[in-house]
């Protein structure tokens, strides 16, 4: 499972839209037109954001579906940021070969 951060796309639907809005995951699933099965794993950090959901919650909220995946590329590339260097030591860069 993934370990919750403050720049945790889920995090920030639930801390600056769903609380001041006193939106619910069930609603807002419902007005997207997703499961809320699917919103909560967002939430949770269980799944990625996908196109599809930045395009329905950029359409919801007023805002653009880059901010939505921005949101997310940013959270994948702070995580594999540490990913430990044991683990890429056997990767040579292509000008070494």
């Amino acid at each position: 499972m993934i370990a919750h951060s403050p720049l945790c796309p889920g995090n920030i639907i639930k801390e600056q839209y769903l609380q001041p809005l006193k939106l619910t995951p069930y609603t807002l699933a419902k007005r997207m037109g997703i499961s809320r099965r699917r919103l909560e794993r967002v939430l949770r950090g269980e799944s990625r954001i996908t196109v599809d959901t930045a395009a329905r919650l950029a359409k919801y909220f007023g805002t653009s579906v880059e901010h939505w995946l921005h949101l997310q590329l940013n959270f994948d590339a702070m995580k594999a940021t540490s990913i430990p260097n044991d683990e890429l030591s056997y990767i040579r860069p292509h000008c070494d070969w």
